[in-house]
């Protein structure tokens, strides 16, 4: 299964959607990260902590120049007809339909990221991690790399585990224990 696979079958089940939102909103995490982090777990693999920083790097300048711009602009077109926005061409009947345009392309670039991380996991011959210890070192570089300090995205990450398979959750709590 791939990494766009494993995302979409977890996307679907009830309150991932909103914890993949806390993680990006509130936590300000890359949910794409997070979910590979998460299947490469289901496979007991890891990747070793220098390959992490370099996918790290390599995900934060692709969601620099690619994914938050389309985001932001589709987040502010929502509040589109306003005073400060561009509001005679947004006023037309078919605007929504642009705005889903930006949106697609949104999660296309989202799909891309997940190719890339995809090919780099299969480029880089992952850690056995039966234990799960790399998924919390690599989670660990991701959240640091945030500047999230607490620990409450660990909640939303055991909701997507959950979603996955309980026997999957119970291990990722016991290993961000």
């Amino acid at each position: 299964m791939t990494l766009w696979e494993f995302s979409l079958s977890l996307y679907d089940k009830p309150g991932v959607p909103g914890a993949c939102l806390t993680l990006q909103n509130r936590h300000n995490l890359d949910v794409n990260l997070v979910l590979f982090c998460l299947w490469l777990a289901a496979d007991s693999r890891c990747l070793a902590k220098d390959a992490m920083q370099v996918v790290i790097a390599r995900c934060d300048t692709w969601r620099g120049k690619m994914i938050s711009p389309l985001r932001a602009l589709r987040t502010e077109m929502k509040g589109w007809p306003s005073d400060m926005s561009v509001s005679d061409f947004s006023r037309r009947d078919d605007f929504e339909a642009l705005r889903s345009k930006v949106k697609a392309l949104e999660l296309e670039a989202e799909r891309w990221q997940q190719q890339m991380l995809t090919s780099y996991a299969e480029r880089h011959t992952g850690v056995e991690d039966p234990e799960l210890a790399g998924l919390s070192s690599s989670l660990g570089l991701l959240t640091a790399s945030s500047g999230d300090s607490n620990a409450e995205w660990k909640n939303e990450v055991f909701w997507i585990a959950d979603a996955h398979d309980a026997g999957f959750a119970e291990k990722v709590r016991f290993a961000l224990a």
